[in-house]
This record gives structure tokens, C-alpha cells and sequence, in this order.
């Protein structure tokens, strides 16, 4: 099955108050640590990653392009369109991943990935603590929802109105649901090291 990963990489990272994505975290950039279990993936085919006009920093890991979203300042809702209409027409299936989230493994994606598969469902959701969490996989069958999608919210309308396409994944990854929006989840990821 060929799977897209749509990263989404355009906010405006307001409350960080600067471009968070090329900020250091464990002695890489967060974009980069966020990178690479999408890129390390064999079951990922292509990964576009949706940024704002703009975006800095090179994306030039191998099966990745860069697609601008001119449109970010409307939200996710605009970044998942934008990313889902780039995607190969032969894509089966959509993982929608947030490009701050620096603690996903190719383990957890492969455990996501094959659950989705294992699934008579059209959408899973990874959840850790009654939390949902990202990556978001979506069957080919959902892209016009998809391409549909408007304002800040991503999918979430789509998950919420459509609970008979749903399965929720438990999981006990903490990762699926760690972003960094403060300086103070910087701290917070470096702390887990210790």
C-alpha cells in the first residue's frame, strides 16, 4: 500500500515567538529530530511537508519535498489540503504527522502504521492517557473529506462527525502526544533524558 506521510511544518509558531522548527533539541534541530522516523520509515513511500512561504529551513531528506501552503495563516485545516492534494495519486493512505513533535521512533510508526492496516476502519487515531495524539492515519477513501477540511482544528471536525470511520489506538508511547509549542517543552524533552 503506498503511504504518504503529510507533515505539516507551516504555523506560525505563536507561542513560541520565533521559528521554533530550527530551535536545537538534543543536539539537532526539532525539525530534523521530527524528520527523521518519517524518512528512516520503509513503509513510508513520499513525505510532503506542508510549510509557509516562509520557510527556512532545506528539506532534503530522501522520498521528502516541500509544498507551501500560501494559505497557513488559515490553519491546519488549509495545511492538510494543501498537503493531501501534493500527495501522489496513487497514495492509499494518509499520515498526517505535526512537524514539532521531535520524540516519534520508526518503531512507533511502524506499531501505527500496521495497526491501520490490521483495521476495518477509515481513520486511527493513536491514544496515550485519553489523550488523542498524532500521526493521524486516513484512508484513501477519506480524501475529499480531507480536501474539504477548513480553519485551526486539522481533522478533528472529520474525527468528531464521522466516529463510525474511527478506531482509537491505545498506545504507551508518550511521544504521540509531545509537541513543543514553549520554551519550557524544550526543557521538558531535555529533562527526559536524564
Amino acid at each position: 500500500m503506498f503511504t504518504t506521510c503529510i507533515l505539516l511544518a507551516a504555523g506560525a509558531a505563536s507561542r513560541m515567538k520565533t521559528d521554533k522548527l530550527s530551535l536545537p533539541y538534543k543536539g539537532q534541530r526539532l525539525f530534523d529530530c521530527a524528520l527523521a522516523p518519517f524518512v528512516d520509515s520503509p513503509l513510508i513511500d513520499e513525505i510532503i511537508v506542508v510549510v509557509n512561504p516562509g520557510f527556512r529551513l532545506p528539506v532534503e531528506a530522501s522520498k521528502c519535498r516541500a509544498v507551501v501552503n500560501a494559505d497557513y495563516l488559515d490553519g491546519l485545516g488549509a495545511s492538510l489540503r494543501t498537503g493531501v492534494a501534493a500527495a501522489a495519486s496513487e497514495a492509499d493512505i494518509f499520515l498526517v504527522a505535526l512537524a514539532d513533535m521531535p520524540e516519534l521512533t520508526e518503531e512507533i510508526l511502524t506499531t501505527i502504521i500496521e495497526a491501520f492496516r490490521r483495521s476495518d476502519k477509515q481513520i486511527l487515531v493513536p491514544v496515550y492517557q485519553q489523550r488523542n495524539g498524532h500521526p493521524v492515519v486516513f484512508a484513501q477513501s477519506c480524501k475529499e473529506k480531507l480536501l474539504k477540511l477548513e480553519g485551526d482544528v486539522g481533522a478533528r471536525t472529520l474525527i468528531r462527525d464521522h466516529p463510525e470511520l474511527v478506531e482509537y489506538f491505545p498506545t504507551e508511547h508518550r511521544a504521540v502526544v509531545f509537541d513543543i509549542d514553549t520554551p519550557e517543552d524544550i526543557e521538558l524533552g531535555r529533562k527526559s533524558e536524564d
